[in-house]
């Protein structure tokens, strides 16, 4: 069974007992059950490298550590901790002795870049390493909302101090790359501490609530509702979400609790989402609280999360060792295959559907020289010098139908389809009884 670990170290108990049958030939007497072969792998690889091993972790910690004529997509640990005597050092992540491992590349870290257009957002992620840590992903997201990751950090807790040592981290490494890092946007869940961190750190952030999480937290109430209230109450819910200004919520809130006067068991739900998710620091999950274009909700990051638990540990716990090494290939995986950074939105197919649509009807109207109304159930106004619409579409997306279709008849880089000249003329009556 060793021999057969050395060979392949990833192999499950199952297969090793398969390759002692039909491989090894061993007679059926001499072969042991699954549930001892499970046993004597637990504890081979708990003897060959121990869980909680802090002087492995330090032997990968140093053989990745920064330096100027480093590779650009080869991952360094940053941020580290050192004693009087100038050695790195590993804490146990106990509560007085908390752990943090960051790690990133300068591929990685280029996306930090404040100038590039789009929202920061931070999470944390869980049932990666058997005790127990989370991993705090930073990244970004680009006008086709394509996640951009930045670094990641192994943590033991989740306090406000473990939150400003990671930022602290980043600025301190942005200064020595010559890169500006001065987040005005950052997407989150609802952390205390990770607000309070980025607020106490950055002058002029503005810390975004996600959107998928105030309407999980609102599903855990009214799933208990009838199936149709269950979709009317979403869309109340949306409509709030898609509020293009202070009045546009005011209006929208108004309609929610008429309805939900009117329906008793909703009552709770209204003055729940009123009070936890309208007043305080998590209020701003509305649209019109950012940049057009820029995502308002985690849920990319959630999916990119979900990734690394699907390629790097196959859904499995890790120990520290194992992870840490782990960090290193994700770094240097996304670092080689990071995509470019999308500054300009593009359109989806239904959305060039109602282009075509909208852009051969009679739907537009010229206000002035900039400015054009849209016109058909309800009214926008189009900019088309500064490219902007009033619609809620183009808050969220960057994007909109009317804006497209407008700049396609004005285009006009189209040429004339004619109909053809001479063809046959459809026989009049032909099937006509007489």
């Amino acid at each position: 069974i060793s021999h057969i670990l050395d060979e392949d170290k990833d192999i499950i108990p199952t297969c090793i007992l398969d390759r002692l049958i039909n491989v090894y030939n061993f007679p059926h007497i001499l072969i042991p059950s699954l549930k001892q072969i499970q046993n004597y792998v637990s504890n081979l690889r708990n003897r060959r490298i121990s869980q909680n091993s802090i002087s492995s972790v330090l032997g990968i910690v140093k053989e990745h550590l920064y330096d100027e004529d480093l590779d650009e997509n080869e991952p360094f640990f940053f941020n580290l901790k050192y004693d009087k005597d100038g050695k790195i050092v590993i804490n146990n992540g106990s509560d007085t002795k908390h752990l943090q491992l960051m790690i990133t590349t300068k591929n990685l870290l280029s996306r930090i870049d404040s100038n590039l257009n789009g929202c920061y957002h931070i999470d944390g992620t869980y049932k990666l390493v058997k005790n127990g840590f989370p991993l705090i992903v930073l990244t970004r997201t680009d006008a086709v909302h394509r996640v951009h990751p930045i670094a990641f950090c192994l943590t033991s807790h989740e306090q406000e101090i473990d939150f400003t040592n990671f930022y602290e981290g980043l600025v301190q490494l942005s200064d020595d790359l010559d890169i500006e890092f001065d987040p005005e946007y950052i997407v989150q869940d609802a952390w205390d501490a990770s607000y309070n961190a980025a607020t106490n750190l950055f002058d002029n952030v503005s810390i975004l609530m996600c959107y998928f999480h105030v309407m999980k937290n609102c599903k855990d109430i009214y799933r208990q509702y009838p199936r149709p209230k269950q979709k009317i109450i979403k869309n109340y819910i949306r409509k709030l979400h898609m509020s293009t200004s202070g009045s546009d919520l005011t209006r929208n809130l108004a309609n929610f609790k008429d309805y939900a006067v009117n329906h008793d068991e909703c009552k709770s739900l209204y003055y729940y989402l009123k009070r936890s998710w309208l007043k305080g620091r998590f209020r701003y999950w509305q649209i019109y609280n950012k940049p057009a274009g820029l995502d308002s909700t985690n849920s990319p990051i959630e999916s990119f999360n979900r990734s690394i638990k699907r390629t790097f540990t196959l859904n499995k716990c890790l120990s520290v060792h194992n992870f840490v090494n782990t960090m290193v290939r994700m770094a240097r995986y996304y670092s080689v295959k990071q995509d470019l950074f999308a500054t300009k939105a593009v359109p989806d197919s239904k959305t060039k559907k109602l282009v075509s649509c909208y852009a051969k009807g009679n739907f537009f109207k010229r206000i002035d020289k900039e400015h054009w109304k849209f016109s058909k159930d309800v009214e926008h106004t189009i900019n088309l010098k500064e490219e902007t619409c009033s619609c809620c579409h183009h808050l969220k997306y960057g994007i909109c139908c009317h804006l497209l279709a407008l700049k396609k008849l004005k285009s006009c880089d189209e040429f004339v389809k004619k109909p053809k000249r001479g063809g046959q003329k459809k026989a009049k009556g032909a099937l006509t009884r007489i």
